[in-house]
């Protein structure tokens, strides 16, 4: 009797254990889905609630003040492929 408890117990454990990985692989989806329309001005303007950048130009300025040892022909490069990274991140 207690060998069948435990292996239900276990049974139980391994038929949970894919939520341990789906969740959080689903809020890092959608981190990645809102932030990258966020650039594009989808979420709404700037000065609106729950909106960081509004416009890709305001993302590629703090783009170059956080890399601002790269000359200034790297910066929209650099963001224009962060963006793209994390697009593909987040559809993958």
């Amino acid at each position: 009797m207690p060998d069948s408890r435990l292996n239900n117990k276990i049974r139980r454990l391994e038929d949970s254990a894919g939520l341990q990985f789906r969740i959080p692989a689903f809020c890092t989806w959608l981190l990645l889905f809102v932030c990258g329309r966020d650039r594009f001005g989808l979420w709404g303007a700037f000065d609106e609630p729950h909106v960081a950048w509004g416009t890709f130009a305001r993302f590629v300025a703090y783009t170059g003040k956080l890399n601002w040892l790269l000359p200034r022909a790297a910066v929209p490069p650099l963001a224009i492929l962060v963006t793209c990274a994390e697009t593909l991140l987040g559809i993958l």
